[in-house]
């Protein structure tokens, strides 16, 4: 029960209005349905949009407090990945991805998922980065997950052209 009040608690860090997303992805814990969990855990996926965020988000889960008297409450923070902020040399970046699009016939629209990415480390340090660009298709990181086989040669060329594009820059 303590921890289905703090999975509570955390929650209410979220604010997607402002990118920011809490999930508790594992939650763990109990050894029968009779008896009262020696122990139990919860794992979340914390996506900020930038880092003073997560300092808020980090500080407020470093102090929550149990509910009841005889719990002990082990709070660990990490942010795995660096929140990917648009800033000006990346919104150029994009506008020069964009017209190459454009050039080989589809529209590239810009968007923000809050997902983690390998791209976050290079972005933390200043260099700009454009991250999903690769192949469309449906089912991110499903079962279901699949590629639409009719955009792969567009795709190909259009990342072609951005890479012609950055290395003459």
């Amino acid at each position: 029960e303590e921890l289905a009040a703090q999975i509570l608690a955390v929650k209410l860090l979220e604010d997607r209005a402002a990118g920011t997303t809490v999930h508790a992805g594992l939650v763990s814990g109990g050894v029968a349905r009779n008896v009262v969990a020696p122990q139990a855990g919860a794992e979340f996926d914390v996506r900020v949009p930038a880092a003073d965020v997560w300092r808020r988000v980090e500080t407020a889960a470093l102090n929550l407090r149990t509910r009841n008297p005889k719990a002990i409450l082990r709070v660990e923070t990490a942010l795995t990945h660096p929140p990917m902020v648009r800033t000006a040399a990346v919104a150029s970046l994009y506008e020069q991805a964009r017209r190459i699009a454009g050039e080989v016939g589809f529209a590239l629209n810009e968007g923000s998922t809050g997902g983690g990415s390998d791209g976050s480390y290079c972005a933390a340090l200043g260099v700009p980065v454009l991250d999903g660009l690769g192949v469309e298709g449906e089912g991110a990181h499903a079962e279901s997950e699949r590629v639409r086989l009719d955009r792969i040669a567009p795709r190909a060329a259009f990342l072609a052209g951005i890479l012609e594009t950055v290395e003459k820059a």
